[in-house]
């Protein structure tokens, strides 16, 4: 506790200051349902496995002579469950769950699993010179599928060049354009060429003269006054349902619905595009 307490009041001004930047993490989608999946089961195989006897009574506590420590569980469980459930738990208020930002947390769940096999090779009578290598092809070949996946075009799931491509074949006969939330805007960035003769009809500064990664976007009342200047706007969204979560979002849809009526919608690797025309 009193070590967790000195990180946590060292890192204090790194986390007060990179609070400022929070939109580097804005590509973040919420929790899905795998991931959620996940979670769940990697900490409920933890739990199991804390509830060994290995896990639970420390190795010192076997001999007399040594004063008792710490036990495995007490170490490994927290160090698996903790991370992820707490970055799971925060992302239902704002996504910021990625696997690779918890990754060092299965170092408890491998310990863990290391306990379950050494009382497997106990009951058994198993010789670990068989054991831990066949425990470790089947390993291999359980996540293989997985790793094959992650390594796919189809993994990804803000793909922005596919969007931007999706773009490039239905803007025609638009001339502005609208990113819901403001984060999928970086579908421009990264493919300006693409964009070149769309306005941005929410933008009140461009990322050089505001000092941003994505530019300042202008108020609600300047956008719902901006939007129905334009003949045709191409929408770049996420796939799925569409989440107005700010007013400047909520000013953008209610300008389209009043003024708009969608003509085409395209869904590819996370991203959606959608080509509004104007009502007559």
């Amino acid at each position: 506790m009193l070590a967790a307490a000195g990180a946590v009041t060292g890192a204090l001004p790194l986390i007060l200051a990179s609070g400022a930047q929070a939109d580097q993490v804005a590509w973040i989608k919420p929790l899905g349902w795998s991931t959620v999946l996940g979670v769940v089961i990697t900490v409920a195989v933890a739990v199991l496995c804390a509830r060994l006897a290995r896990a639970r009574v420390p190795e010192s506590a076997r001999d007399s002579a040594l004063p008792a420590r710490v036990s495995l569980a007490a170490v490994a469980l927290p160090l698996c469950a903790v991370p992820q459930i707490g970055l799971a738990v925060v992302s239902l208020v704002k996504p910021l769950y990625i696997t690779r930002y918890v990754l060092f947390a299965y170092v408890g769940f491998a310990l863990l699993v290391g306990v379950l096999l050494a009382t497997i090779i106990g009951r058994v009578r198993a010789h670990p010179r068989v054991l831990l290598p066949a425990t470790a092809v089947l390993a291999v070949l359980a996540l293989l599928p997985i790793e094959l996946r992650l390594r796919t075009a189809e993994s990804r799931v803000d793909d922005v060049l596919t969007a931007a491509a999706i773009v490039g074949r239905v803007r025609h006969g638009a001339d502005g354009v609208l990113y819901i939330p403001a984060a999928r805007r970086d579908t421009a960035l990264v493919s300006p060429h693409v964009f070149a003769g769309l306005r941005d009809l929410a933008l009140a500064q461009g990322p050089v003269e505001s000092g941003t990664l994505k530019g300042v976007e202008a108020g609600p009342g300047a956008i719902e006054q901006a939007v129905p200047d334009a003949r045709g706007i191409v929408l770049v969204t996420d796939a799925g349902p569409l989440h107005a979560d700010s007013a400047r979002d909520r000013a953008k849809l209610r300008a389209l619905d009043e003024h708009f009526v969608r003509r085409s919608m395209s869904v590819a690797r996370g991203r959606q595009v959608s080509v509004y025309e104007r009502v007559r």
